[in-house]
């Protein structure tokens, strides 16, 4: 694979399912990636735009294969919303590209975040 980023080949893995995940409750680590603070920390006004584009149209997260098919699924949902109590949830029937497929959505979302940062 030639990309913006050159080769990534080396890079490619397995994707990781709820399955075969060994390490759980421990932070996902990306060398080339920054260690992640945890979402706890955050004391801004937050929202959580939840893409659920394939939930609404194939009622699951996953393929058959059991993958996911998403950023998140309704368990990851709940997850960032325990470490952000003040977050708001806007579910959107959209795929990952919310901001483009669903535009007064999404700008309805930064708009509110924007007045609730003021």
């Amino acid at each position: 694979m030639i990309g913006d980023f050159g080769s990534i080949r080396k890079f490619r893995q397995k994707p990781n399912t709820s399955k075969d995940f060994t390490h759980p409750g421990r932070p996902l680590q990306i060398f080339f990636l920054p260690p992640v603070l945890s979402l706890s920390a955050i004391t801004a006004p937050a929202v959580l735009i939840h893409t659920n584009y394939w939930f609404q149209h194939r009622k699951s997260y996953y393929n058959k294969q059991g993958i996911l098919m998403a950023a998140m699924d309704d368990k990851d949902v709940c997850n960032v919303l325990a470490h952000l109590p003040g977050a708001d949830l806007i579910e959107v029937d959209s795929g990952h590209d919310v901001h483009f497929e669903r535009p007064e959505v999404f700008l309805r979302a930064v708009r509110e975040l924007a007045a609730k940062a003021e």
